[in-house]
């Protein structure tokens, strides 16, 4: 149940303070809407742009690299249940159901 919090409550809050912080999304002062042009919002380039750019190439690099090792761990863990080293519970007062 963590990983929905932080992911929820966390990474949006983040998301949503860099937004605020580095001016992205234009606002019209006069009505404190989104400025639309064309059925698009309008936001702000240059540098801000870039460092997301920058840390999405990053991340993405990261991932490549971490891959071997989460298919090696997703491996285990799918072997587990078919070994009986983990027991699979139905929904049936507990009962346990070994695959």
């Amino acid at each position: 149940m963590l990983e929905p919090f932080i992911d929820t409550v966390v990474i949006c809050t983040m998301t949503a303070l860099m937004i605020i912080i580095t001016g992205q999304l234009t606002i019209n002062p006069e009505t404190g809407n989104d400025i639309v042009e064309g059925g698009t919002i309008v936001t702000a380039t240059g540098a801000s742009g870039a460092a997301i750019f920058a840390m999405a190439v990053v991340n993405i690099t990261g991932l490549y690299f971490l891959m071997p090792i989460v298919k090696r761990e997703l491996s285990s863990y799918m072997a587990r249940p078919k070994s009986g080293e983990i027991m699979k519970f139905s929904g049936d007062a507990g009962k346990s159901v070994a695959e």
